[in-house]
């Protein structure tokens, strides 16, 4: 008799191999920032600001590699798909900065 796998473990497997920000096809923007005006939060739109942050924290827990380094991996994706790519020099030094920014958001945010 062949197991079936229950479908919510189906679904996480299928965004967790995604690229980018997956998550954000679950609990889109515009609930997020809804969530965030009834709370009264009110935040700057930067590259972590706490539509991301929640994205991306999503992302790193259901994920099985729950490293910082893959989380911004996929805020990187995200932000890559609407803005040219740097150089490889560009983009190792970028990717350093927001692995340190990412962790101060996430003790923040959390």
């Amino acid at each position: 008799m062949l197991s079936q796998k229950h479908p919510s473990s189906v679904l996480i497997q299928k965004f967790t191999k995604s690229i980018g920000l997956p998550f954000q096809k679950l609990l889109p923007r515009t609930k997020i920032e809804e969530i965030l005006r009834e709370l009264g939060i009110k935040y700057r739109n930067r590259i972590y600001n706490p539509i991301v942050i929640v994205w991306s924290f999503i992302s790193q827990v259901l994920d099985p590699d729950h490293s910082c380094k893959n989380a911004v991996s996929r805020i990187i994706a995200h932000k890559g798909r609407r803005r040219h790519r740097n150089s490889i020099r560009e983009q190792s030094v970028l990717i350093a900065k927001l692995e340190k920014d990412y962790q101060k958001s996430c003790l923040k945010t959390f």
